[in-house]
């Protein structure tokens, strides 16, 4: 995936200089869910899980969900709220607890999605808000979607989020409230499909005021398609902004590709 010297590149370009772990994800994770949620995201939040529902319900007729990367808990709570049976984990303590709170009774854990950390065979498997892209490695990529693949039952699906680079534009984009601000970025990186995504977020009066460069190492979405069928799917498909009548066209300059991976061939 040509990714080993990332770190060294970003740095020398002046755009990267990381210090510990993402506080928007660990010490922030409730403050960064307020203002997606609650903020820019939500309609794009209920999109994307009326998707997820269609494409399982349409593929299998089932109703048990695992979230991978789950975040804060929010598709699992669209998805409970559309009457699926759901769990999830992420990589962070603190976005588990965050989800926890939001999903009462609903086992979510702390757990690599590298090494997929619960048991049993569900319906469908969804990995969202680009998480898969935080994988550096071709090995853990192929490790997480064998475990994606060896915890779906026989007409299973998983669906990936992820974006196709190339699209990417590098505007500012801003949100404010009264009382908080949220800006983005992606900085793209020469040589490679890797970027940063730029952050900036503060609410004055709670004191916090911080920004943070998050390093994304992007896959085409065809060579993931690819990569699924090789580790245990039997076709896969790529659709557009979560419109599952469109198939995503890299030529029409939309960088919203998802990828989703059936274990069938009906």
């Amino acid at each position: 995936m040509g990714n080993e010297n990332f770190r060294d590149r970003l740095r020398d370009a002046k755009i990267y200089d990381p210090v510990g772990d993402y506080k928007m994800v660990t010490e922030h994770a409730s403050i960064i869910d307020r203002m997606y949620y609650y903020g820019k995201q939500r309609e794009r939040y209920l999109k994307e899980a009326e998707f997820i529902a269609q494409i399982i319900n349409e593929t299998s007729g089932g109703k048990t969900y695992i979230d991978a990367g789950c975040g804060t808990g929010i598709h699992l709570k669209l998805l409970r709220d559309r009457g699926f049976e759901v769990s999830g984990f992420d990589l962070r303590q603190q976005m588990v607890d965050v989800a926890r709170k939001r999903n009462p009774g609903v086992t979510i854990i702390q757990g690599d999605m590298r090494n997929f950390p619960l048991d049993g065979k569900v319906h469908g498997i969804s990995t969202m808000y680009g998480a898969i892209n935080y994988i550096d490695t071709e090995e853990g990529f192929r490790k997480t979607l064998r475990g994606f693949s060896d915890h779906l039952t026989n007409n299973g699906v998983a669906i990936i989020d992820t974006r196709y680079q190339p699209n990417l534009d590098e505007e500012v984009r801003m949100w404010t409230t009264d009382s908080w601000m949220l800006a983005k970025r992606w900085i793209k990186c020469d040589g490679g499909m890797d970027s940063v995504y730029r952050v900036f977020y503060a609410i004055p009066d709670e004191g916090v005021m911080e920004m943070e460069d998050h390093r994304q190492y992007f896959q085409d979405p065809y060579w993931i398609a690819e990569r699924m069928k090789e580790e245990g799917f039997v076709r896969t498909k790529v659709f557009d902004s979560y419109d599952k009548d469109k198939e995503f066209d890299p030529t029409s300059g939309s960088y919203r590709s998802v990828v989703v991976g059936y274990k069938n061939d009906k």
